[in-house]
């Protein structure tokens, strides 16, 4: 198993270490996490739920301060009734997806995953192996990282997907049918707001809304 006592993927190698690139600056790495954050986002929507994990999971993903370790935060929301090889997989293939993102980007050797703040084996404890029976550290903050100021600039934020108003029907309708229980109309438009909050928040930015969300309940 390569998941360890951080909630981690555990040092996924890197190929020709002599010529990866340095870690990237943090403006850089500021830049990349919502793009990672919307990549975890999108492949944890599209996956078909284990017992006990919930229909909506929203991710967050950070840098650590040395640029070369990704943080995922996952919630309790993506945690299933059980701990199985199947979700041991799940774990790792959000860790693989990242590195394989990232790797022409900024070199990353650990990919840190969460579950509100905690470990995995904080749930799990009995799938501790020896190696794994040390204390746990915390999860680092997000919020700890230096703001970028954007000054005036200005982000579009763009939902893609999200309920339309039909004309024949006179009603709000989902473009898309659902989904492992989930209809993903109703959920970008949320993770877009959240983005938009971030920006805002991170960087001062003013931030336009492709799509409007004042139609029915988003």
């Amino acid at each position: 198993m390569v998941a360890h006592a951080e909630g981690a993927i555990e040092h996924v190698p890197v190929a020709g270490t002599a010529s990866v690139p340095p870690a990237a600056p943090p403006e850089e790495r500021f830049e990349l996490e919502p793009i990672l954050t919307a990549i975890v986002q999108s492949h944890v929507a599209a996956e078909e739920r284990l017992p006990g994990q919930q229909p909506i999971v929203i991710p967050h993903v950070w840098y650590s301060d040395t640029g070369d370790v990704l943080n995922v935060e996952l919630g309790k929301a993506y945690l299933p009734t059980d701990y199985t090889i199947t979700f041991e997989e799940q774990v790792n293939a959000i860790g693989s997806l990242l590195i394989t993102y990232t790797q022409q980007r900024t070199p990353i050797y650990n990919v840190d995953v969460w579950f509100e703040g905690k470990d995995i084996f904080f749930y799990f404890p009995e799938e501790r192996g020896p190696e794994d029976r040390v204390v746990p550290k915390s999860v680092p903050e997000a919020k700890h990282r230096p703001k970028r100021d954007l000054g005036n600039g200005r982000v579009l934020v763009s939902a893609g997907h999200g309920v339309y108003y039909n004309s024949r029907y006179k009603d709000w309708r989902a473009q898309r049918d659902p989904v492992n229980h989930m209809v993903e109309d109703f959920s970008t438009p949320a993770f877009a707001r959240r983005l938009e909050r971030f920006l805002v928040a991170r960087g001062g930015a003013e931030v336009i809304q492709a799509r409007s969300d004042e139609g029915p309940d988003m």
